[in-house]
């Protein structure tokens, strides 16, 4: 939660509140007043970490872990008086913690659920690579590439993110994080839950120019170069292992670097070898906003001869297979489907399906 708040935009309030519209005198005169910003405007929440069960009124609720494309997922057990009800979240078998959510079937079925209310992204899908496959076809794509290899994946998918760290180790390249991922490297690491180090020696923490562009210049002040700087990333600047484009540029045979669509701004600056490759590891577009965005990841790789690009992927929920597997395993007397589109698929995979309707309640 402090990562996602602190580094991006869209989950800025996780761990603070911004209070809006909230005044004070000016220093200069103080009967004239001026908006208050900043960390003015910040107001802490309380956050308490819990372990095991917590009880509410007559419910009791149990957070299980399971494998997604993203760190902390979920599922849960809620006992209630009228029956215990498991709703399976987001989930996966084919990550590197499938494990995990074997767990969690096993959990969920010893509970005997009433209700099992199940995600159904992918009911319909039987196909589609896991993450072991994955790194291999990157490293296929890798073959032979004696200059920059880029690549694009979500930035907080830490699974995906492992397989690139693992590319690069086999390869003899290092991974070239941004400063985002390096920060969720850094507290994960620090709360010890196997991920690596972004001090690790396969790593190397990427340094974009902003603001001034004075990093890697000389000539300027200190204060100017991290005034260009968030306060949660300036710690990266005196990593051993920070390198600039000046860095990736002189030696691109030795690096695998993160280049998203918000960071293709970079290439004008690494400039790419001949020769060099893009590996686009995130899901095709499904809407019409994601296809221009494509249009225009298109139009930058085709200026820098990056074009064609190698796709490789695979998704963050279980296959229909597995959805059924895990269902009849689970065993509920109801089920309910949700996040799907083809909530019809569930019929008959128990003993009574229901598929929820907008705005209706439900009762067990």
């Amino acid at each position: 939660m402090q990562a996602l708040s602190e580094t991006g935009a869209a989950f800025s309030e996780l761990m603070v509140m911004k209070e809006a519209f909230r005044f004070r005198p000016k220093k200069t005169n103080p009967l004239e007043y001026t908006k208050m910003k900043g960390v003015e405007v910040e107001v802490g929440r309380k956050v308490k970490e819990l372990e095991g069960p917590v009880q509410i009124g007559k419910m009791k609720i149990e957070a299980v872990p399971v494998n997604h494309s993203l760190p902390g997922a979920c599922g849960y057990i809620v006992e209630t008086p009228s029956g215990t009800v498991v709703y399976t979240g987001d989930l996966r078998f084919h990550g590197y913690g499938g494990h995990l959510t074997e767990a969690f079937v096993k959990k969920a079925a010893e509970a005997e659920p009433k209700l099992l209310i199940s995600e159904g992204t992918r009911i319909d899908s039987d196909g589609g690579l896991t993450e072991e496959e994955v790194k291999g076809e990157i490293l296929g794509h890798m073959e032979g590439c004696k200059k920059l290899v880029l690549a694009n994946w979500p930035v907080r998918d830490t699974d995906r993110l492992r397989t690139f760290y693992e590319v690069a180790k086999k390869s003899g390249r290092k991974l070239a994080i941004c400063t985002k991922q390096a920060y969720i490297l850094k507290m994960l690491y620090d709360a010890k839950v196997g991920t690596p180090s972004p001090k690790d020696k396969h790593i190397a923490v990427y340094m974009r120019r902003k603001g001034w562009g004075t990093l890697g210049e000389e000539g300027w002040p200190e204060n100017i170069m991290l005034a260009d700087y968030a306060d949660w990333e300036k710690e990266f600047l005196d990593y051993e292992n920070m390198v600039t484009y000046k860095d990736v540029k002189e030696s691109q045979e030795e690096y695998l670097l993160r280049c998203d669509f918000f960071e293709l701004a970079e290439l004008i600056d690494l400039k790419p070898d001949k020769g060099s490759v893009y590996i686009r590891s995130v899901v095709e577009p499904f809407n019409e906003e994601m296809e221009l965005d494509e249009k225009r990841v298109k139009n930058w790789l085709a200026h820098f001869g990056l074009l064609p690009y190698k796709q490789t992927h695979c998704s963050g929920h279980a296959r229909g297979p597995e959805l059924k597997r895990m269902i009849e395993a689970i065993a509920p007397e109801m089920l309910m489907p949700v996040h799907t589109e083809k909530p019809e698929k569930f019929k008959g995979l128990a003993e009574k399906v229901v598929i929820p309707k907008k705005g209706r309640k439900y009762e067990i």
